[in-house]
């Protein structure tokens, strides 16, 4: 048995946003075979599509390890500590730099997200598939995706999107990563965006944690991914597996790669694995 785990964005779905149907029938046929399968996003729970609920998998993990659920049981649940949150917030606001808190029923956007998407939303995110979604989210009324001033300190944050006008947030780096991992997802001449990740909690810790709950060993975990955010998950995992498009960081770190997910993609990766 092997346990698999797969990020979502350039992974499990890309430009069309959907499963292939390629990729839906190695999902099934790997569970037939006895493999267990796991979500391991950065999407915080509010925001994964329902389509990507109802897949075939064992579990999920989602903003980036902070959240766990197995067999529809959150079983392991992460915060950032208080004094870390105030202080990002802080930092972030001083610089001028528009950021989303993510909680397990909600997001939370800071004042002029929304606008700054309304000035931008005309440019083409083909090849930032993260800041696509999160666009999309943005523009859609949704009932889980809030302003700041609706969000208080009680509300637990396990992780921090952030878009950068300019190049502000490289200003900030050092007190940035005294607490996390940065990553960026695209640099383009008017912004940054990426999030930032607890070093005490990303998908990594997830799989220790999900392998923990199964009495299962790390020789046995085959992790598949395409960003950045990936790294921690992919250096950990006994196989790694990212897409041809990833950056050279990944490419340099896996040990298999898949084409575009649209197609066959993944589903090759994971026949070549002998999974289906």
């Amino acid at each position: 048995m092997k346990y698999c785990f797969f990020d979502i964005d350039g992974t499990l779905v890309d430009h069309t946003h959907v499963v292939s149907d390629e990729t839906m029938h190695a999902l099934k046929k790997a569970k037939e075979n006895g493999h267990k399968l796991f979500i391991a996003t950065g999407r915080a729970p509010s925001t994964i599509d329902p389509h990507i609920w109802d897949l075939p998998v064992d579990g999920f993990i989602c903003s980036a390890g902070s959240y766990i659920f197995i067999e529809g049981k959150l079983i392991y649940e992460y915060a950032l500590p208080y004094d870390v949150l105030r202080y990002t917030i802080d930092l972030f606001e001083k610089h001028k730099i528009h950021y989303t808190l993510e909680t397990v029923d909600a997001v939370y956007e800071s004042k002029g997200s929304r606008a700054f998407f309304q000035q931008i939303k005309a440019m083409s995110f083909k090849h930032n598939l993260e800041l696509l979604r999160y666009a999309i989210q943005s523009r859609a009324v949704l009932q889980n995706r809030r302003s700041i001033t609706e969000f208080n300190y009680t509300k637990q944050v396990s992780k921090i999107d952030f878009i950068s006008e300019g190049k502000h947030v490289l200003e900030i780096m050092d007190e940035l990563e005294k607490y996390y991992h940065v990553v960026f997802f695209k640099e383009e001449e008017t912004f940054i965006n990426g999030e930032v990740i607890s070093k005490t909690c990303t998908k990594a810790h997830g799989i220790e944690r999900v392998l923990s709950y199964y009495n299962a060993q790390l020789k046995d975990s085959i992790a598949f991914g395409d960003s950045l955010n990936d790294y921690q998950m992919l250096e950990k995992a006994a196989v790694s597996v990212c897409s041809v498009d990833s950056p050279e960081a990944l490419l340099k770190l896996c040990d298999y790669t898949f084409d575009s997910p649209d197609g066959l993609g993944v589903a090759s990766a994971m026949k070549e694995l002998k999974l289906i």
